[in-house]
Order: structure tokens, then sequence, then C-alpha cells
């Protein structure tokens, strides 16, 4: 265990990324300490991505993309827009149902920040929000993609621990959007008490 660390320290100091230290820190403790497990790690590797559930994966960031390039990102905003934006703290309410509409069709928390963060910070900057409140709203909203199905989290425990993973989108989508809603709540508070705008479309 103690190798283990110090490698891993070792790598993180020396600038490596973290996902590569954490893996050659755990190849470097194999070579050491358990040298004849190492022809079973290319088997268990294969073995790992030869699963039929995990093809869901990177289709689901592709459709985030595809979503992005395609401009369809830019419709969801504008009608989430046309049924929140007019409350008080809208474009924050816009935020917030665009990530749970978006989250649950990439199933990528990652993808849900960099698509809708791209479009809205600005925008939410633009409009009197300082940069901190949107990007925190655009991070915190974002999460919601690790919940609402089809999440691909989700789909990684299930394989993982071989649940059902249509039991697990459907335990999830509940909590999902008492968290949304939750957060559109927090997000009406705010605006009360900063006086944030309401948007108007232009």
């Amino acid at each position: 265990m103690i190798l283990l660390l110090v490698s891993l320290m070792v790598l993180l100091l020396i600038g490596v990324p973290i996902a590569y230290s954490l893996g050659l820190s755990g190849l470097v403790y194999f070579l050491i300490m358990q040298p004849g497990l190492i022809g079973v790690l290319p088997q268990r590797v294969l073995s790992g991505m030869d699963l039929y559930t995990m093809i869901a994966l990177p289709l689901f960031i592709l459709m985030g993309l595809v979503m992005n390039a395609s401009g369809i990102t830019a419709r969801l905003i504008d009608f989430c827009l046309m049924l929140v934006g007019r409350f008080p703290g809208g474009l924050g309410h816009v935020n917030i149902s665009t990530s749970m509409i978006f989250g649950g069709i990439s199933g990528s928390s990652v993808s849900d920040t960099a698509s809708v963060g791209s479009a809205m910070i600005p925008e939410m900057a633009r409009k009197g929000y300082s940069v901190e409140t949107a990007s925190g709203i655009t991070v915190a909203s974002s999460t919601m993609g690790m919940i609402i199905p089809p999440s691909v989290p989700m789909v990684i425990y299930a394989v993982t621990s071989q649940q059902s993973i249509g039991t697990m989108f459907m335990a999830s989508l509940v909590p999902g959007l008492l968290i949304g809603l939750l957060m559109m709540g927090i997000i009406a508070l705010m605006a009360g008490r900063q006086g944030y705008p309401v948007p108007t479309q232009d």
C-alpha cells in the first residue's frame, strides 16, 4: 500500500495527469509486488470492455456532441426560456431546466456542463449575474446528468453490480426531478435577494 501511495504522489508531483498517475501507480505496484499477475491484466481489461450494455456509454456522449454541433442545444435553451424564463431569476431557471433535459439525453455531466455552460454562462453574465454565480449554477445543475436517466455512471454501476439498468433508471427519475425543482427554488430565493432581472427573448 505504501508503494502504491508513494508512486502515485511522485507521479502527481512531477505533473503526470491524474488519470495516468492512477494507472501507472497500479502498474508499478503489480510489477514490483505481484509480477505474476501482469499477464492477467490484458485479459481483465478486454473482458471488461466486452459487454453489450457498455455500448450505450459512447453513444450517450456522441448524442450530446451531435446536439451541440447541430444547434439543438440552442433551441433547447430557447424552449426552456419560453417555459420558465418569465420568472424572477429566469436565466438561472433556464440553466437548470436545460441541464435536466440535456442530462436526460446525453447521460453525461461533463457533456452537459460543456454544452450548456458555453451558451448560458456568457448570457447570464451579460444579464447581470456574476460569472461565479453563473458558473456555480451551471456546474451544480449539470450533476443531475448523473442522476436523471439515462446516466453513464448508473450504467457502469449496474453492470458492475449486476443490477437491472431499467429498475435503476426508474428509481432515479423522481429524485433527479426533485433535485432540479429544489435548485430552482434556491434560484428564486437568490433572485429575490440579488435582484436578478427577468430575461426577455431577443
